[in-house]
């Protein structure tokens, strides 16, 4: 699976994206970034070492509040803030998060705490339609508790 793939089948998700509350006024500059009315840049952001033929593909959602950055756009303490398996598992609990993953060959740790990880487009669209509204209800909250309006 190539990265263009990833970046399509978020596209089809880019109205439920857009709906949510928290994104109203928002802009998106590049493909999986988001920009919200608050200059909170949400970005979906795939490992760096990008598909594994074992592993498949790995993602996370950043958030960064980009009004507090140093010279070079690095985000200050405080400013940026992930959203992993970890924080969907305290809202969707832990079986709903392991039942997408009941074909997993690897061991399923791997799916609970650092990375959303998927093989194909239907597991990532299945991880999305998990994670999505967890994940902007989630950044909604920290923009209210982190963000200087």
């Amino acid at each position: 699976m190539k990265r263009a793939q990833f970046d399509d089948v978020l596209r089809e998700f880019d109205e439920q994206i857009m709906i949510h509350p928290i994104m109203e006024g928002a802009k998106r500059p590049r493909r999986g970034k988001y920009l919200t009315r608050e200059r909170v840049m949400i970005e979906f952001v795939t490992h760096r070492d990008g598909w594994d033929p074992e592993d498949g593909w790995r993602f996370l959602v950043g958030i960064t509040d980009t009004n507090r950055t140093d010279e070079w756009g690095n985000a200050l303490d405080g400013a940026y803030v992930q959203y992993n398996p970890a924080r969907v598992v305290d809202v969707v609990g832990e079986t709903a998060l392991m039942d997408l993953y009941d074909d997993w060959p690897k061991d399923k740790e791997d799916v609970k705490y650092l990375w959303f990880i998927f093989d194909d487009q239907e597991r990532l669209r299945a991880v999305l339609n998990l994670v999505l509204k967890p994940a902007l209800d989630f950044i909604g909250s920290w923009i209210r508790e982190n963000v200087t309006q």
